[in-house]
């Protein structure tokens, strides 16, 4: 029983690795159930599944917790390879994002003073998408932010400053006034 609980042997390692696959679903459908609002019935349901196959197995619960945030980590914010570079701003915010959730769901008394710090990493994590998006496209010839606004507000033209006249506006006359 004791090689099975420590996984020294395969059967003991096949257990563990799907304790940890149970726990790994579980809580990406707690996230996915926080995200969505719905009723978390398959938060349940899969955290039922995990406690009984680790419970019939007699899987230790910490080292399956420890490896399944490992794996998830590794998953979630380890973007490998040439083309995934510009995606650590991406992770940047994906971290910061969980992290004010966090504090937003916290009841200790200074959850309030961690959410508005996480919430300031999260706008300054946004904001450097923002620059690095535009640094990369400018090194292309083109502007992220100029065909972003484009694209969702429509061209913008600068308006005049409030000291410059402009030959186009006409000279309001006495006429045009109102008198109330």
């Amino acid at each position: 029983m004791l090689d099975s609980i420590d996984g020294d042997n395969d059967r003991g390692r096949f257990d563990r690795e799907v304790s940890q696959q149970n726990l790994e679903t579980l809580i990406i459908v707690l996230l996915r159930d926080l995200a969505s609002g719905d009723y978390p019935y398959r938060t349940i349901k899969q955290f039922l599944q995990f406690l009984k196959q680790a419970q019939e197995s007699g899987v230790p619960v910490g080292p399956v917790f420890d490896g399944a945030i490992k794996d998830l980590t590794k998953r979630a914010f380890h973007l490998e390879g040439p083309s995934r570079e510009p995606e650590i701003e991406t992770k940047d915010i994906l971290c910061a994002a969980l992290r004010m959730i966090a504090e937003t769901i916290s009841t200790d008394g200074f959850a309030r003073g961690r959410r508005s710090q996480r919430e300031q990493a999260l706008d300054r994590a946004i904001k450097e998408k923002i620059l690095a998006s535009e640094r990369r496209s400018r090194e292309n010839g083109w502007s992220y932010v100029a065909d972003l606004t484009e694209r969702h507000l429509g061209k913008w033209s600068p308006q005049r400053e409030a000291g410059k006249s402009s030959s186009r506006l006409r000279k309001r006359t006495k006429s045009d006034d109102f008198d109330l």
